[in-house]
């Protein structure tokens, strides 16, 4: 099956995710050839959706509603995390595309809601973190993800992984005598609130 033509949908009786073929009949009935199963699944119309054809940097398919990050800057600075993206189809140009959507509760966030096709040369520095039906939190102003190495500069430099808790970041502490986080780490939205000590 080409990717491209491959939709995704919420079953309604369990709410898990099914891939395959999209019908919508006459009635207003909504199911998903499930291509696994070889069934038709009944799916939650507002969450079907289609697949882009793209893949982000681990190679996984990208589908309308998901959410994306990078590294490139504005979504990302020396400081953190800025903006998500959140995929779209975009009618006046017929293509997917994506949504600026600042997470970053200390930035102005003069992007927030700008609109942008895929550049095919910066697509290998996507990467999918979640979908807008299971984590609407991601697309919220103060929205969190755990920190890694992929998504923290400052860990990425350092080599050190700082405590996670309750999916915030504790931040990393400005010397092994000292607790409280360096002011990088302050400054960053993903940091747990009240600092170091959660």
């Amino acid at each position: 099956m080409n990717e491209r033509y491959t939709f995704r949908g919420k079953r309604v009786d369990t709410g898990e995710w099914v891939y395959g073929h999209y019908c919508l009949t006459r009635k207003g009935d909504c199911f998903i050839y499930d291509r696994d199963s070889g069934l038709n699944e009944d799916v939650i119309l507002t969450t079907v959706s289609q697949c882009t054809g793209l893949r982000d940097k681990n190679g996984k398919l990208i589908f309308e509603g998901d959410i994306l990050t990078t590294e490139s800057y504005p979504f990302q600075d020396g400081l953190g995390l800025n903006y998500n993206a959140l995929v779209v189809w975009i009618e006046e140009t017929a293509q997917f595309g994506y949504v600026m959507k600042i997470v970053n509760q200390y930035k102005r966030g003069i992007s927030h809601d700008m609109c942008e096709g895929f550049d095919d040369r910066e697509i290998k520095e996507w990467l999918v973190i979640g979908n807008r039906w299971d984590n609407p939190e991601l697309l919220e102003g103060g929205g969190v993800v755990k920190r890694t190495v992929e998504n923290c500069p400052l860990i990425r430099r350092t080599g050190k992984m700082p405590e996670q808790q309750d999916g915030k970041c504790d931040g990393l502490a400005n010397s092994a005598y000292d607790d409280e986080p360096c002011d990088e780490c302050k400054a960053c939205p993903l940091i747990t609130e009240g600092g170091g000590d959660g």
